[in-house]
């Protein structure tokens, strides 16, 4: 009897670890996501990356575009700020297969964060909050407007809504050096959140990658 009763508990709990985990397919592969956690789902377009990627990032030379991504409705829901508008605003709310759609993308990466209940559902909260707001894309990439954004700042702003002392991230002084950004950005030093902020944290654990061939 109290083995038989063991088993049931040991099935139970596997039961219910189980509806804690959903499947999606990417490119063939199957992909195992956990209702409990965050993502940070990146990719890399070739229109972009030579711009933003080689210039700005700290240190990833593939990603140039990136949104805050949990699971809804058994699928990936992917939160970014995109510079092509939707319905009047640049919020845009995408599944994997929307995120991805971009005519030339070369690169796709997915980055895991385990959080509390309470840090995924505020983070949710917030996430859901901006769809009220008419989000503008910054061009200008300055920190100093609560509507208009770009794709990082906007994921920096719902991580730090977290109030959680391991997503306080801070902006990157960049001296441009360079002309034709100083010209575009009208200063001489960028303080800005590269596209890669978050990839230096332990937290973000890269789960998925990929990348097409040359």
């Amino acid at each position: 009897m109290k083995y038989l009763l063991l088993l049931n508990c040991l099935f139970l709990s596997c039961s219910l670890a189980k509806k804690q985990v959903v499947t999606i397919k990417e490119q063939s592969k199957q992909i195992l996501l956990d209702k409990k956690k965050l993502y940070i789902v990146c990719r890399g377009t070739y229109s972009k990356s030579a711009l933003i990627a080689e210039k700005f990032n700290i240190q990833d030379q593939n990603i140039s575009h990136c949104g805050i991504g949990f699971i809804k409705n058994d699928g990936l829901c992917i939160y970014h700020v995109s510079d092509i508008k939707s319905s009047n605003t640049c919020l845009v709310i995408d599944s994997l297969a929307s995120f991805r759609q971009s005519p030339d993308i070369f690169y796709l990466s997915i980055w895991a964060c385990k959080v509390n209940a309470k840090t995924l559902k505020k983070i949710k909260s917030n996430c859901e909050a901006y769809t009220q707001k008419k989000i503008d894309f910054d061009y200008n990439f300055t920190l100093d407007s609560s509507n208009a954004l770009y794709c990082s700042e906007f994921c920096s702003i719902i991580l730090k809504s977290a109030n959680r002392p391991k997503f306080n991230f801070k902006p990157l002084d960049l001296q441009l050096n360079n002309e034709f950004y100083e010209t575009i950005l009208n200063r001489k030093v960028l303080c800005y959140f590269p596209v890669d902020f978050f990839e230096d944290n332990i937290g973000f654990i890269k789960i998925y990658e990929w990348k097409a061939s040359k």
